[in-house]
């Protein structure tokens, strides 16, 4: 079970632990992301260094969340796919 899953209630099976790893890793960029943009919102927003590596550091992140949540929507897909079909009420 990932720790993504762990919280409250009921937890949702993932099926194989290479899919847990990747919804961990996928929990660990959000955090990284979350963490980037908090420091960029504290900077001041003229030029140095160092935002520079901020910035470059939040786009490259963007772009590894772009990945994973393509590939996680494929998951979501084949999950949908899974589930018995609705009973006419």
């Amino acid at each position: 079970m990932t720790k993504a899953t762990q919280p409250v209630g009921a937890t949702l099976q993932m099926g194989d632990e290479g899919l847990e790893r990747y919804i961990d890793e996928l929990v660990e960029e959000c955090a990284r992301f979350i963490q980037l943009v908090a420091q960029l919102r504290q900077m001041p927003e003229a030029e140095s260094p160092r935002r520079d590596q901020l910035e470059t550091a939040f786009f490259g992140s963007l772009a590894h969340l772009k990945e994973h949540s393509a590939s996680l929507s494929e998951w979501v897909d084949q999950l949908i796919e899974a589930l018995p079909d609705d009973e006419p009420l």
